[in-house]
């Protein structure tokens, strides 16, 4: 398992492919290469900008250089905003970048020696929002604020339909979710993918989350955001790894490598967690998936060597609280857990986590357990003694945790 996963390490960070499609012509029939030099020349290159075009930003250190990225391109001709040669853009100072329209797709810039007070990467422009955009084969590394106390984020994506993929982020330390998905009522079907999430510490506090999908007030809302094919090695700026606030979300097969964390379904209802591997390389409360809300499938996970416990089992499910608040702790009700695998993790799968803290005193609920297995052949299955429900081990077959025991 150790070697694979440095394979799959070796494929995200050294070689990625773009595969967006680029037209032969514009809409006036010509396909323009554009060579630009700062953030001026971008905006005026952009205002007579067509799709298909292709703005190239020159080899060279761009220092304190606020980029406005904003156009319409189509779907088979995007406008492409990329480096000269990848890796070779080199974004520092104060530098940033905000893009919004449709169909814009930025490529191969870093972002190092430097910081933002405020996003470092956003899909928004004074309000006006992104659309079918998409941020690829980029690098964000030790980009943070002097002092480590003022909250930003890295990356925050607004619209709909948007992407960030092959991409190298590490080494966020000052507070604030790395990359957030930001809802504002309506679902925004975006994917994040074959991205390399390195290296966060420990804040100590709430506010280091990698991934965070929604808030908690727009938790009841469908996002539809898909999280896959990701890896994601010591991020351990905060208990959840990955932080689930809205409906309708899938995480599959990504790699979690000595994260001292979880995938945490926080906020929110019908999730899908499938195919993901959690290694947690003996690593101290390293951890695998916390469940709250309801109708969440969780399945074809494999967990080893976690040394979790509590919140940070393999599979931790949690108590609720009574009529919680929208930040609160929801009841965990039907939810399917099932064909999973646990390998010498310290606590495998606990029912009714968190029982009688903040008030989480309402158990589980209308959940099946069906062949998950664990080893060595231990009891994988316990439950916190203040909550009555009676489960087997080994599994013969589905466990209910039916309403009312």
């Amino acid at each position: 398992m150790k070697k694979i996963g440095r394979l799959i390490l070796v494929a995200v960070v050294i070689v990625v492919a773009v595969d967006y499609a680029v037209s032969s012509a514009g809409d006036n029939g010509v396909h323009h290469r554009i060579m630009v030099g700062s953030a001026r020349e971008i905006t005026r290159a952009m205002r007579s900008a067509v799709a298909g075009d292709t703005l190239v930003m020159r080899d060279q250190i761009w220092k304190d250089e606020q980029i406005r990225f904003e156009g319409q391109g189509t779907a088979v001709a995007p406008i492409v905003l990329k480096a000269e040669t990848p890796g070779n853009v080199v974004l520092s100072g104060s530098s940033s970048l905000e893009i919004a329209g449709k169909y814009l797709v930025v490529d191969g810039l870093v972002f190092k020696n430097g910081h933002s007070e405020g996003d470092v990467i956003s899909f928004k422009i004074a309000g006006k929002q992104a659309e079918h955009c998409r941020i690829t084969n980029t690098v964000i590394r030790d980009y943070n604020i002097p002092g480590d106390k003022t909250d930003n984020k890295w990356i925050s994506l607004y619209g709909t339909y948007n992407r960030v993929d092959h991409c190298l982020i590490e080494g966020k330390t000052n507070p604030g979710t790395t990359l957030v998905v930001w809802l504002d009522g309506h679902a925004n079907y975006d994917e994040i993918d074959h991205n390399y999430f390195g290296q966060r510490p420990d804040l100590g506090a709430n506010g280091g989350e990698t991934i965070r999908v929604g808030t908690s007030e727009w938790s009841q809302t469908d996002s539809y955001t898909t999280v896959e094919d990701n890896y994601f090695k010591k991020c351990d700026g905060e208990i959840e790894i990955i932080s689930n606030k809205s409906c309708h979300n899938t995480y599959r097969h990504n790699t979690f490598e000595a994260c001292r964390g979880t995938l945490t379904l926080r906020h929110g209802n019908y999730a899908t967690v499938e195919g993901n591997t959690f290694l947690g390389e003996g690593e101290p409360e390293s951890g695998g998936i916390r469940i709250i809300g309801a109708h969440h499938t969780v399945k074809d996970n494999y967990f080893q060597g976690l040394r979790g416990t509590g919140l940070r089992a393999a599979i931790s499910v949690m108590n609720a609280q009574r009529n919680p608040a929208l930040n609160g702790y929801w009841p965990v009700d039907s939810v399917s857990i099932a064909n999973n695998t646990i390998v010498n993790c310290k606590e495998g799968i606990l029912i009714g986590s968190g029982a009688g803290d903040k008030g989480r005193v309402v158990a589980p609920v209308g959940c099946l357990l069906s062949n998950n297995k664990t080893y060595p052949n231990k009891s994988a299955i316990t439950r916190n003694r203040t909550i009555p429900i009676a489960v087997s081990q080994p599994q013969t077959g589905p466990v209910w945790l039916k309403r009312g025991i």
